[in-house]
């Protein structure tokens, strides 16, 4: 699973299919949430420089070598409750950051 595939709208795992109308807000919220993060010192301080400057972008941090899988590098939003199954998109309480590793573990059933 890829975040192209799901907001392409569509997914080859049962785990990450968003409607097509939510997938394309998705880079807006992200972006939104990262910048909001950004603007957080207690969260900020937790990364590396390059990272914050990314951050404060509105974008993504890179996670440690460890932690990802391919060309999967930073750190992506996970569904708690998959919107599939009637979770909420957009609402703060449904998601998580997570790395791609853990991402994939998760959808895995390896919590």
């Amino acid at each position: 699973m890829t975040w192209e595939l799901i907001l392409d709208g569509y997914s080859e795992s049962s785990y990450s299919a968003t409607p097509r109308f939510a997938a394309s807000r998705l880079p807006w919220f992200r972006k939104a949430l990262w910048m909001e993060v950004g603007k957080d010192p207690e969260l900020l301080k937790q990364f590396k420089n390059q990272n914050k400057v990314l951050v404060t972008k509105g974008k993504s941090s890179f996670v440690p070598e460890s932690e990802r899988v391919g060309e999967r590098e930073r750190f992506e939003l996970h569904h708690i409750k998959r919107v599939t199954d009637g979770g909420a998109v957009y609402d703060i309480d449904n998601l998580r950051v997570v790395t791609p590793k853990h991402h994939i573990e998760i959808h895995r059933g390896n919590k």
